[in-house]
């Protein structure tokens, strides 16, 4: 994950592929990991809030 300045939506996070694949409707604008990430891993408030739930678990197991 380095300095969280990877890229959110394509980079695979889930173990599922790049983001982009599985949810094509998402935004085009590039984010970075940076954005969904605190002290503790990643931010379930944040992932909740742009990502289906379905695939929210398979973030935990990837972290």
């Amino acid at each position: 994950m380095g300095m969280g300045n990877s890229s959110f939506r394509f980079d695979n996070w889930t173990g599922l592929g790049a983001l982009y694949h599985i949810l094509p409707e998402a935004e085009e604008e590039e984010i970075e990991v940076s954005n969904f990430v605190n002290t503790e891993g990643w931010s379930t408030q944040d992932l909740r809030d742009n990502i289906p739930e379905e695939y929210i678990q398979h973030f935990k197991l990837w972290f």
